[in-house]
């Protein structure tokens, strides 16, 4: 059987427009340009037969999630596997203060990508925890509910992690892209951005 995911970055947050390093805080919420573009990735997604959108529990997430599922009148849900990364105490942190207050560690995290290492920030969680609760969470719902289409509201490093585990690096992922994933006898294939 066929399932295919709309997997998408939240819209443009206050923490994106200042610099700040969102992780799972959940203080950011989106701008109003934020809104427009989660409105726009809505009507991508019009016609995709989406049946449900399942978001990460942020703000910025779920507000996106809820405009889009408000356009294509759908009903939506939260799922903890599609929560950002977990950056302890890098959390809330400008950007330009990471390398200052962390140097080798933050060349360290940056190298990472790959997920195969287990660097992370004091307090916080590594880049292949991210991928494999992110694959625990698209595997559930690929093998244990009806809908056959699926929306998910998230965030830019859990993209970047999908899109690794298919040997795709992008280190930026635009607010509101949207990847299509597609999962047929058991097996995850990328189809593209939409």
């Amino acid at each position: 059987m066929e399932k295919h995911f709309y997997i998408f970055r939240h819209g443009e947050s206050s923490y994106n427009i200042c610099h700040r390093v969102q992780g799972q805080s959940d203080r950011s919420r989106l701008t109003s340009h934020g809104r427009f573009q989660a409105a726009q990735a809505g009507k991508k997604l019009a016609k995709k037969g989406i049946e449900i959108i399942i978001s990460s529990p942020l703000k910025r997430a779920r507000e996106t999630g809820e405009i889009i599922a408000g356009i294509i009148n759908v009903p939506m849900t939260s799922d903890k596997r599609f929560i950002e990364v977990d950056l302890g105490e890098a959390e809330g942190l400008y950007y330009d203060e990471l390398p200052k207050r962390y140097g080798e560690l933050y060349e360290e995290w940056r190298k990472s990508s790959s997920g195969n290492k287990n660097v992370r920030f004091p307090g916080g969680e590594s880049k292949a925890e991210v991928r494999q609760r992110i694959f625990e969470g698209l595997n559930y719902y690929a093998e244990n509910t009806p809908y056959h289409n699926f929306g998910i509201s998230s965030h830019g490093i859990m993209l970047i992690q999908i899109l690794l585990a298919f040997g795709i690096r992008q280190y930026d992922i635009p607010n509101c892209s949207i990847i299509c994933l597609k999962n047929m006898n058991h097996n995850w294939h990328y189809l593209g951005f939409i």
